[in-house]
């Protein structure tokens, strides 16, 4: 049973890091199409257009300086990048623990950095999220971020 367990692990922190491993090369290959969403959000543009009561109540939230989505952007590829490589580590060490060459205890415990690291990104967007009211705007975008969220944390609860 432990090994059955061990191997759902595994799979587990793989499949997190190849989301994101992904995510990381799709924002290094095509970064205008998240930077434009970040600028979206932190402009209030969509929401200007599609929720004026809203946009109204709240523009004093919005950020329009023009360097704020690219450097915001890149420190999100910043954070990607890092727990990405977590993630990587994390399952390469639990394979290694399967294979009996390495340490059960660390390989989880790098794991779970990353699954924290993962559902800590998810968690942060949508508390950003939340500053820039893009539930009335970016609803699909929140969406996504919740079940992110919910994905890190379940695959972190399996490694305890």
């Amino acid at each position: 049973m432990a090994t059955i367990e061990l191997l759902a692990q595994t799979i587990a922190v793989g499949l997190l890091a190849g989301w994101l491993v992904l995510g990381v090369l799709e924002n290094l290959r095509a970064p205008d199409v998240n930077r434009d969403v970040i600028a979206s959000i932190l402009s209030l543009d969509q929401l200007r257009r599609d929720q004026p009561q809203i946009y109204q109540a709240v523009r004093r939230n919005r950020i329009a300086h023009e360097r704020a989505p690219h450097l915001l952007f890149r420190l999100i590829v910043a954070a990607e990048f890092t727990v990405a490589a977590l993630l990587v580590a994390g399952t390469v060490s639990l394979v290694l623990a399967l294979a009996g060459t390495a340490s059960v205890e660390t390989a989880r415990a790098v794991a779970a950095l990353g699954a924290l690291g993962f559902t800590a990104i998810w968690g942060c967007f949508l508390v950003g999220g939340q500053w820039f009211h893009y539930w009335a705007s970016h609803e699909g975008a929140q969406l996504t971020h919740f079940v992110m969220t919910i994905w890190g944390l379940v695959t972190l609860l399996l490694l305890f």
